[in-house]
């Protein structure tokens, strides 16, 4: 059975105007640990470029972003666990469904 997570990284609202974002990179790896502060991904609009910093410590789950890609505020770049998921135990979510319409 997989362990709640402990913390999830969402893509940040950059600039008002602007929902989405391009995912210029991202800095972790699966089933690694991750430390309060480290980057995550950066992401850029057409005024700014944004790093996405953990706010929680442990160990990253599956990565739903690859760089290159565009996304909007809010969606999950990953979640993070308290004791290192396996791969496959921590199924990847569908972040459209979890999102509020509007």
């Amino acid at each position: 059975m997989s362990a709640a997570p402990i913390g999830r990284i969402e893509i940040p609202l950059v600039n008002p105007n602007e929902p989405e974002v391009q995912v210029i990179e991202v800095a972790v790896e699966p089933f690694t640990r991750i430390a309060r502060g480290d980057l995550v991904c950066v992401v850029e609009t057409s005024k700014a470029t944004a790093d996405v910093e953990a706010d929680v410590a442990g160990w990253i789950g599956p990565v739903h972003v690859t760089a290159g890609e565009r996304a909007s505020a809010g969606d999950l770049v990953c979640e993070v666990f308290a004791e290192r998921p396996e791969p496959g135990e921590a199924a990847p979510v569908a972040a459209a469904a979890e999102r509020p319409a509007g």
